[in-house]
């Protein structure tokens, strides 16, 4: 994907700005985020919102939510991260990426406050320079300000309390569900990871939980308890059953009360039915708060649902899943389809991993469907971990694995090992998983 001078000078400066020296979360808490939009006019009060958190299938909810959103024929912003190929995929309006312009214009507003910011320039303001994602976020909030977006969906980054999205007052918060994950900064126990999710959950909201985690359901539903807010629970208050599993795609009844829907879901893996569930949840608490949502949009807003990188088919011929899971729970997620979809097929597996992750977690949950592995280092990224050290990740596969340090290399030895009736997963990176995306689709090997 080419882009713009201008576009690459941005990048460039968000690259910098993740490696300057900044105040942690812990001590900003929200009023660095609070700052910055306060300097920029306070966008994020231009629209409302469904806000999204969890371990994993928070992107796919959040999308699912747009896209309902969109269907009943509002101006739908979406805030999602990180991204498969560009930046500007994590700023939506209509599900249609920020152009470059526009990117670049509400970049140059948000980087010269933020420049002040580092610099001191502002009066009795001490905490230093916003963080990449506090920049986006500035940089989303204008960008719907702009375009006149109405709703907005808005999946947070890697916890909810101390979140710059959880600046919003939203109408509905989402709680997917909760595992172990980043855990030097959430917490080391399920319990302190939901507190940390559940925050999203403010006094004047609805919420949904699609977790089955008892020790995070009742944090969540203390949560909830402590703020006045109505909690909606999976197997409790909606209910999901998957009909039919197809190549690309699920067929599953969601239910809540009196309503009940069976939907074709383009989007594949058995995960997808929690998250379709949690978004269909959502869209019913919207109902109940009198916003203008027919039963029709929310049918049509699922079925219209895609999702990139999230075992996404790609390719049939071979047949190739790419799976942006990088973390133990999202990679059982991606063992469970794979039993699912394809139980008697080989499984050749290209795989890359960022250094802050728990490799051998993540591997463990998939290493004994795996009849031959590639590794190789995530591209891209300063923070890849080398081939060499993940391939001592893969103890039940045996001599049958392949070191590339070069992800050119690993992916045609990849699609050289996988044979017409085998799959090729692609999993354990966004970095890798956009890259192989990027590489196969101009080729004309996407369906």
């Amino acid at each position: 994907m080419t882009s713009s001078p201008q576009f690459d000078r941005t990048v460039a400066w968000l690259h910098d700005l993740y490696r300057r020296p900044h105040v942690p979360a812990a001590t900003a808490g929200l009023r660095r985020a609070e700052f910055l939009l306060a300097q920029l006019g306070n966008p994020h009060r231009d629209f409302r919102s469904v806000h999204v958190a969890g371990t994993t299938g928070k992107g796919s909810t959040t999308t699912m939510i747009g896209s309902v959103l969109q269907a009943a024929e509002n101006q739908t912003g979406y805030f999602r991260s990180p991204h498969l190929e560009t930046y500007r995929e994590r700023i939506a309006v209509n599900d249609e990426m920020i152009d470059e312009s526009a990117w670049v214009r509400c970049f140059d507003r948000v980087a010269e406050v933020s420049e002040a910011m580092e610099h001191d320039a502002f009066p009795n303001y001490d905490l230093g320079r916003p963080t990449v994602f506090e920049v986006l976020f500035a940089m989303a909030a204008l960008h719907f300000r702009d375009v006149g977006v109405t709703w907005a969906a808005v999946e947070t980054g890697m916890g909810g309390r101390l979140d710059a999205t959880n600046t919003l007052d939203s109408d509905v918060a989402v709680v997917t569900n909760i595992s172990l994950e980043h855990t030097r900064i959430l917490g080391s126990t399920v319990e302190e990871i939901a507190a940390e999710k559940a925050a999203i959950i403010k006094s004047g909201c609805d919420a949904v939980t699609a977790t089955r985690d008892a020790s995070a359901l009742g944090v969540i539903r203390e949560r909830a308890a402590a703020q006045g807010v109505h909690l909606r629970c999976l197997d409790l208050d909606f209910f999901v059953t998957t009909r039919e599993r197809t190549i690309g795609g699920l067929e599953v009844t969601l239910s809540e009360a009196d309503l009940t829907l069976d939907i074709p879901l383009r989007v594949a893996g058995d995960f997808q039915a929690l998250n379709a569930a949690a978004a269909f949840a959502a869209a019913r608490a919207l109902q109940k708060r009198s916003v203008e949502l027919s039963v029709h949009d929310i049918q049509r807003g699922l079925e219209e649902t895609r999702v990139p990188g999230r075992f996404e088919i790609l390719s049939t011929s071979p047949l190739v899943v790419l799976d942006g899971g990088h973390n133990p729970a999202a990679m059982g997620e991606l063992g469970t389809s794979l039993r699912s979809y394809f139980p008697d097929r080989r499984i050749v597996l290209l795989f890359a991993a960022l250094d802050d992750k728990d490799v051998e977690a993540m591997v463990s949950q998939i290493d004994e469907l795996v009849d031959i592995a590639v590794v190789t280092r995530a591209p891209d990224s300063d923070r890849a971990t080398d081939a060499a050290t993940l391939a001592r990740s893969f103890r039940k596969t045996g001599e049958n694995i392949v070191v590339c340090e070069d992800p050119t290399a690993a992916l045609h030895a990849a699609l050289e090992a996988t044979h017409l009736e085998d799959v090729l997963v692609v999993a354990g990176s966004l970095y890798l998983v956009g890259w192989v995306r990027a590489q196969l689709v101009p080729e004309g090997v996407a369906v």
